[in-house]
């Protein structure tokens, strides 16, 4: 028992001296694992440190980023227009308006605001070189944007102020005001304080004055341009319309510097292509840019480029690829206005696709999209082009409501195009009211006209038409605008009609001819037209040349009116006399007199006066070169009249001219006519 006990207290100091020495031991484990957790937590503070120092650089990065993509977007080299450099910039124009959503984060909660907002929102060290007046202004005067005012005054930026803030200053300006003020930038910001980003928007601005040399002199001065300089070269070389080799060479510079080329330089290149005619390489170009990456995809805007230009030669092609853009993988292209748009001008170019742009226009309607200026012209094109007067009335009804102005020497051809291909037999319209479509379209286009308008354009109250209604509207209608707006009806205003184009006036007389007499004719034609040695009997007038004179020709030809026909061929005889015919080349002069002629032995033929049609044959055989299918009506008079005599003269005529193999084929074809 005692040796138990003895053992037990020896036990008990063992083991009260271990926990002791344990907790010693403990003690100083503790603590070194303390400092060891106190140095991680040091080592982990300063590597937050650093973190967040590589974060503020990023986000600073990310932020000169979005200002170029921001610049990009703005200044966006993608066109949807005609490759004219007026269309080239009414289109771009259209694209401009495209609201600019800027986000801005503040106190943790994103804002949009409005253009207005953002030109007055500048840096503090730009806001303090104002005036207090101009400073008043802006307080009060919400019309006057900051950032004018600060053009207006600063002379020159100082070197207090940081580039970060002219940066700011640069942003907040729209760019074709840029381009109208770049001396003034130029002069305000030193060129110690020129970042990439202010050089990216000089550039922007020369290029949108159409100045590739100043483009190419800022960009030779960038130490690291990016991809936008580039871009901007490349957009003013293709504004200047530079060939496309010249756009190839910005390609080959951005190579040289491992800057890969995106979608926007790829769109310049092919809209290069198409603006010089060189369709075939535009479609190779737009087909490669498929297969290159996913960021040279072709987008909405390059689709609808691809599409105008396809409208021109093959309107086929023009469908094909809209429905391409909607079975597109792994994403359909979405189409926009300007998609719909063109495509009615394409289809408005071949009577057998009209019925498709209507329903296209439909579709169109459907998604939601606004009758705006662009597609109501679209419309009337194709109007004019299928005789849809009815749809006509009512889209000039509501261009009208949209502007006044919006009626144009365009609007109005198309408008009288309409009365002339206007059928008495199909008074109606040719969109097939069977349909949804049509139906919809019809009520959408032409409304109540029973209800008082208040729209001054003296159309008829009614939509019941006939040949007598329709003369009626169309002689009021021009006398109306030859009134108020003669301009809008001037040859100068809608081409020059020695090119061959349609004007209004050649299209009222045309429609007189379709729906009127002789009488109605001679009164418009000597209403509206004028010659050296007459005037018209309006003070609105326009100078009659080959192409009304040719139409007055038909009249006559219609009406067996040979006197007037006559004295129509005098008259014009006088006027090759004019400086205007004489400028023409001899080539244009022959072609103009060889269908004159052609048609006045067409007016013989029809009155019956063949031995003088003959003669006319005769005599114009010396400067022209006739073929047996200039004279067909002429031939078969002879032939019902079996006016051999004749017959033989037209055929030696004819055998008189043939100098070459095709003609010599033609001989053969000729003694079957005979």
């Amino acid at each position: 028992m005692l040796r138990n006990s003895c053992f037990s207290r020896r036990l008990g100091i063992s083991c009260a001296s271990t926990l002791k020495k344990n907790s010693k031991v403990r003690s100083q484990f503790q603590d070194k694992q303390l400092k060891e957790e106190l140095r991680l937590l040091t080592e982990n503070q300063r590597k937050i440190k650093e973190k967040a120092k590589e974060l503020k650089q990023i986000i600073k990065d990310n932020r000169e980023k979005d200002k170029l993509k921001w610049l990009a977007q703005k200044d966006s080299l993608q066109l949807s227009g005609e490759a004219t450099t007026a269309q080239i910039d009414s289109v771009q124009a259209t694209m401009n308006l495209t609201p600019v959503k800027i986000k801005q984060i503040e106190n943790g909660i994103k804002t949009q605001i409005s253009d207005s907002q953002k030109n007055k929102i500048l840096p503090q060290s730009v806001m303090g070189l104002l005036s207090s007046k101009s400073d008043a202004l802006t307080r009060s005067d919400t019309r006057t944007p900051t950032w004018l005012l600060a053009v207006q005054e600063i002379d020159k930026f100082d070197s207090n102020v940081p580039v970060a803030d002219i940066e700011q200053f640069l942003h907040a300006i729209p760019l074709n005001e840029k381009a109208r003020h770049i001396v003034k930038l130029e002069t305000m910001i030193p060129e110690s304080h020129r970042s990439q980003y202010i050089k990216d928007n000089f550039m922007a601005a020369y290029a949108q004055l159409r100045n590739p040399e100043q483009v190419n002199a800022i960009l030779s001065t960038c130490e690291s341009p990016t991809l936008f300089s580039y871009s901007h070269l490349a957009k003013a070389r293709f504004r200047t319309h530079a060939s496309p080799e010249a756009i190839s060479d910005v390609i080959e510079m951005m190579e040289a510097r491992n800057l890969k080329p995106n979608l926007q330089i790829y769109t310049t290149l092919v809209q290069s292509f198409i603006q010089n005619q060189r369709f075939s390489e535009a479609e190779s170009v737009f087909s490669n840019m498929k297969y290159m990456s996913l960021q040279t995809q072709p987008d909405t805007r390059l689709y609808n480029s691809m599409i105008l230009a396809a409208a021109k030669y093959n309107v086929n092609r023009a469908l094909d690829l809209f429905e391409e853009m909607q079975s597109k993988q792994p994403k359909p292209v979405e189409a926009d206005e300007n998609t719909y748009n063109m495509l009615v001008y394409a289809c408005a170019r071949d009577p057998k696709t009209h019925t498709t742009a209507w329903n296209l226009f439909s579709e169109a309607l459907n998604r939601g999209y606004v009758l705006n200026n662009e597609t109501c012209r679209a419309l009337m094109y194709l109007c004019g082009s299928s005789g849809e007067l009815l749809l006509a009335r009512g889209l000039v009804k509501r261009i009208s409501e949209i502007s006044s102005y919006a009626i144009d020497n365009f609007v109005l051809n198309c408008l009288f195009t309409s009365y002339w291909k206007w059928e008495p037999k199909n008074p109606a319209t040719n969109l097939s009211m069977h349909t949804m479509a049509g139906q919809g379209i019809r009520r959408f286009l032409i409304s109540d006209d029973s209800k008082t308008s208040t729209n001054m354009i003296p159309f008829l109250p009614t939509t019941q038409l006939n040949a007598e209604l329709v003369l009626a509207e169309s002689l009021a209608v021009f006398k109306y605008f030859s009134e108020i707006s003669p301009e809008k009806l001037s040859v100068t205003n809608m081409g020059s009609a020695m090119y061959g184009k349609s004007t209004t006036l050649i299209n009222l007389l045309k429609t007189v001819i379709k729906l009127g007499s002789i009488e109605d004719f001679k009164n418009v034609y000597s209403r509206y037209t004028s010659s050296d040695k007459t005037n018209g009997i309006t003070t609105f007038t326009i100078p009659r040349d080959h192409y009304i004179y040719m139409v007055a020709l038909n009249a006559a030809i219609k009406f067996k009116d040979v006197a007037f026909g006559k004295e129509v061929w005098t008259e014009r005889g006088e006027w090759r006399k004019s400086a205007s015919f004489r400028s023409m080349t001899q080539a244009e002069r022959n072609r103009l007199d060889f269908k004159f002629a052609k048609s006045l032995i067409d007016l013989l033929t029809v009155i019956g006066n063949l031995d003088e049609a003959v003669a006319l044959l005769r005599s114009a055989s010396k400067l022209h070169n006739w073929k047996w299918h200039d004279v067909i009506p002429l031939i078969e008079q002879c032939k019902e009249s079996e006016n051999d005599k004749l017959l033989a003269e037209i055929k030696g005529i004819i055998n008189k001219n043939k100098k070459d193999t095709r003609d010599a084929q033609d001989i053969a074809i000729l003694e079957d006519k005979f």
